[in-house]
């Protein structure tokens, strides 16, 4: 270079470009039933430039959409991981932002027995006598003593040669109920008190579970914590109108074997108790704050969640007949949330419902 001359000032670099942040404003309901609406909405920002793409995937069902928000029914059944990323006018896509949604099956509705008589209810030998039914939401019914599968509802006439108790069994997905009904025939021998039994299924518009928040979920039983480590208790009602009110119960096997489990709630919340509470419909004011006593059932480990005799919800329900429902409360009342920030939860979703077995005398 010659002497007394300048350098050439070197040209800057271009500052390097800043990726944009994505941001997911709601994901709702984070619970449904499959079929059911979902719609998300997200935005980006970028300090440099303009967000000019969205992307929105599922774990489980990969692309979902490419708009900030969208609405889809089309989710298959499961646990999804949202994930949802923008992308600048340089090219550059934002880190992952994440959200969880829950897609549960398509609720079975719970079966009632309407009906189930014998008219008249006592013949002399040779005559006749009416059975007839009237059964709600059954996959099949059966009646035995020869009557065999018959619809949901109708009638058929037996001649019983002495006196004789018919059972009717109905199932579909949530189990099997059972009713029955005597036909006597004069101048046979008096049966003995017959025991019947019918196996209780919780109603799932006014079963749910009930966030410490007031927020209000039916038909999914869940009780725990969730990632927000907010308290959930769960509610079931049982229809018990029909069991007669001068019934004896005799037995109740509770069965909440059926059951779904989210993290490690037992270790971390402690002991799972059930107490009966008659709360009517299932509403925010359900949430209960005060000091719970009188358990009927008391659960520590995921072992212990199976069918058994339970003597304490025997003397609850016997002391309910002649009301319309039986209703419980489920809750970690050790601990209601260890703030962990994830799912500690025992769930137990339609078609997978815990259920009471009932068998009772009549006088």
């Amino acid at each position: 270079m010659a002497a007394g001359c300048t350098p050439p000032t070197p040209t800057p670099a271009p500052p390097a470009n800043q990726p944009p942040v994505a941001y997911i404003d709601s994901i709702l309901p984070s619970e449904v039933t499959l079929g059911e609406e979902i719609t998300f909405e997200g935005h980006g920002t970028d300090t440099d430039g303009t967000v000019v793409a969205y992307r929105w995937r599922s774990s489980k069902d990969d692309l979902l959409s490419s708009k900030a928000n969208f609405s889809t029914s089309s989710l298959s059944e499961g646990e999804h991981i949202i994930f949802f990323k923008v992308q600048d006018n340089n090219g550059t896509w934002s880190t992952e932002e994440r959200g969880s949604i829950t897609v549960l099956g398509e609720t079975v509705a719970p079966m009632v027995v309407t009906s189930f008589a014998a008219d008249p209810p006592s013949i002399s030998e040779g005559d006749s006598s009416t059975l007839s039914w009237d059964i709600s939401n059954a996959a099949t019914v059966v009646i035995d003593h020869g009557v065999g599968s018959v619809d949901s509802v109708g009638s058929t006439t037996v001649s019983p040669e002495e006196t004789t108790t018919y059972k009717l069994t109905a199932t579909n997905p949530t189990g099997s109920i059972v009713a029955s009904t005597t036909v006597e025939v004069s101048g046979t021998p008096p049966l003995p008190p017959a025991q019947q039994a019918v196996l209780l299924v919780p109603i799932a518009d006014d079963s749910g579970y009930v966030r410490d928040t007031g927020q209000v979920t039916p038909k999914y039983i869940y009780v725990g914590d969730d990632t927000n480590n907010i308290s959930l208790q769960a509610f079931m009602s049982f229809d018990i109108s029909g069991i007669p009110a001068g019934a004896t119960i005799t037995k109740v096997v509770v069965d909440f074997s059926d059951y779904t489990i989210y993290g490690d709630p037992f270790s971390t919340l402690g002991y799972l108790r059930g107490y009966a509470q008659s709360y009517g419909a299932l509403d925010s004011s359900d949430y209960f704050t005060g000091t719970a006593l009188g358990a009927l059932i008391r659960y520590n480990s995921l072992s212990q969640l199976v069918a058994e005799d339970n003597s304490y919800v025997k003397n609850a329900l016997q002391a309910e007949l002649g009301s319309p429902r039986f209703q419980m409360r489920l809750q970690f009342n050790d601990t209601a949330t260890n703030g962990d920030w994830e799912n500690d939860i025992v769930a137990w979703t339609p078609g997978h419902y815990p259920t009471l077995k009932v068998t009772y005398t009549l006088p």
